[in-house]
């Protein structure tokens, strides 16, 4: 068995603890090798850890694994400190941060025992902000929380409780209006202002009606909006 460091000084030796320092979030820990572990004040009282104690490999890799443990824990809140995260983007933060499958899978699952992540009350809170702001259709949130990794049944219900399956015709309107007004003397405004309805993921059924209003009010054929192209099927 070997004992080895960040360092290096492989071999079976033994190495001290030279130091404990209790700060206000963690335990610091000061190797004779030159080396400073952080660890969680419960893991230090559990572990009963004590200046001049002698620690073989088995003892530095358990303290290691504290270690990362304790980081991985701390850079995960400061995470969620600016939004909410769905469990994907957690995940993906973490591995990017360079954390093990082991340890990013025990703090999920302890953030989520916290109740601090949760996919269905991620994705609501996200649909609920986004149609405070510009107008969009149910297609374009699924593909933004598809995107963030939220299961698609999740997606879906979130986006059925906030209503945002049954868009507003008034809010499609005004948004459709603004576009419209810088198209209306370009070639084929209607099938213009089909596809950039339908990129903020408005339904055929819920764009129509609105395309033929504005041609209508316009002065151009109504009828051109039942030439456009796509489908709900």
């Amino acid at each position: 068995m070997y004992f080895y460091s960040k360092q290096g000084f492989p071999g079976n030796e033994m190495a001290t603890i030279t130091e404990i320092r209790y700060l206000q979030n963690h335990v610091m820990l000061e190797i004779s090798n030159g080396e400073k572990i952080n660890i969680p004040v419960e893991s230090a009282g559990i572990l009963k850890l004590a200046r001049g104690a002698e620690i073989g490999a088995d003892e530095y890799g358990l303290l290691k694994d504290e270690s990362e443990r304790y980081s991985c824990w701390r850079k995960s809140l400061d995470y969620l400190s600016v939004r909410a995260r769905s469990n994907t983007e957690m995940e993906r933060y973490l591995k990017r941060k360079g954390y093990s499958g082991e340890i990013i899978n025990q703090t999920i699952n302890r953030l989520s025992g916290h109740g601090y992540l949760n996919d269905h009350e991620f994705a609501s809170a996200y649909v609920r902000g986004r149609m405070k702001r510009k107008a969009v259709g149910r297609d374009y949130l699924m593909r933004e929380l598809i995107k963030k990794g939220v299961k698609k049944e999740v997606a879906d219900g979130a986006i059925r409780d906030a209503g945002a399956d049954r868009p507003d015709e008034q809010r499609i309107y005004e948004l459709a209006k603004k576009k419209y007004d810088s198209i209306r003397e370009k070639p084929n405004p209607g099938s213009k202002l089909y596809y950039y309805l339908r990129q903020r993921g408005f339904s055929m059924r819920d764009i129509k009606p609105v395309v033929k209003r504005l041609l209508k009010e316009g002065g151009a054929d109504p009828d051109e909006a039942d030439g456009l192209e796509g489908s709900d099927e």
